[in-house]
């Protein structure tokens, strides 16, 4: 019942996916826009819509039949896992029909991804619970929500490419505070060809830069010779480290405990139930 709901869960990752990945590595920006994704409906849509029905009329009707607060409460999560995932597969459809040819889809380790989307999914669902259980108004949810969600998509290499997030030296671990850090790390390893499961850094074909140096080369404007060095330097770009594999493993169970634990505590419908 909410258009700008709507809008943040379909079209506003895929405003940032079009006008990104025309500056920088479409191979990065279209799967890494993606992970916002789930973060974005979790502290954004989530907890205003949680927020509403709690203010709303709706809660006596359902309060006078025999529907338990937990029902309501498994419905409202549900609905909006499957908005998550109906969104992530939108976005990312889109972005590939309009990409493909700057990605390099052949490195990409599409189970592990599915896999790391989820779990994005499953931290993001668990925040925007946990706000919504401890937060009271509308505005104040949506101002937290925008606070984890800007910064965190800088930081955690969801719109800048992960080897620029890396030159800034401790950053990339300091990230962690942002929960869509777990998620889009091991995204960004599944796109890269790499395993989520294992110590290997991941070394990622700048793909874009490649395509660029190609045309350069059969424009004559540098010697092949050249081109070849500049190729073996570009692949050996660091994505991920163990480091951050390893953080993401460890940190996804400690927020998942804690949203759970604020949220069991806290949430609460109203006194109809």
């Amino acid at each position: 019942n909410s258009h700008i709901s709507t809008f943040l869960a379909l079209f506003y990752p895929l405003i940032f996916i079009s006008i990104l990945s025309n500056v920088s590595s479409p191979n990065y920006i279209v799967m890494g826009i993606a992970s916002l994704i789930p973060i974005v409906i979790g502290v954004q849509v989530l907890p205003t819509i949680i927020l509403n029905l709690k203010q709303s009329s709706i809660l006596k009707r359902i309060g006078a039949t025999n529907t338990k607060a937990s029902d309501m409460t498994f419905v409202v999560i549900s609905y909006f896992v499957l908005v998550a995932i109906f969104s992530l597969v939108f976005n990312v459809g889109i972005g590939i029909a309009m990409f493909s040819k700057n990605m390099n889809l052949a490195n990409i380790q599409w189970g592990e991804l599915i896999f790391s989307f989820l779990i994005g999914i499953l931290v993001g669902i668990s925040l925007g619970v946990m706000i919504s259980s401890v937060i009271k108004k509308q505005e104040v949810a949506l101002v937290i929500g925008l606070l984890l969600t800007l910064p965190g998509a800088f930081l955690s290499s969801e719109f800048l490419p992960p080897t620029m997030i890396n030159d800034w030296g401790p950053m990339r671990y300091i990230s962690f505070i942002f929960p869509q850090k777990i998620s889009t790390t091991l995204v960004h390893c599944a796109v890269n060809g790499g395993s989520i499961f294992d110590t290997e850094v991941v070394r990622s074909l700048d793909y874009n830069g490649l395509i660029n140096l190609n045309a350069l080369v059969d424009s004559n404007a540098i010697p092949t010779v050249q081109a070849d060095a500049i190729k073996s330097a570009m692949s050996n770009v660091e994505v991920v480290d163990w480091t951050e594999k390893l953080m993401a493993w460890i940190l996804l169970p400690v927020y998942l405990v804690t949203f759970s634990a604020v949220s069991i505590k806290f949430f609460k419908w109203g006194t109809r139930w």
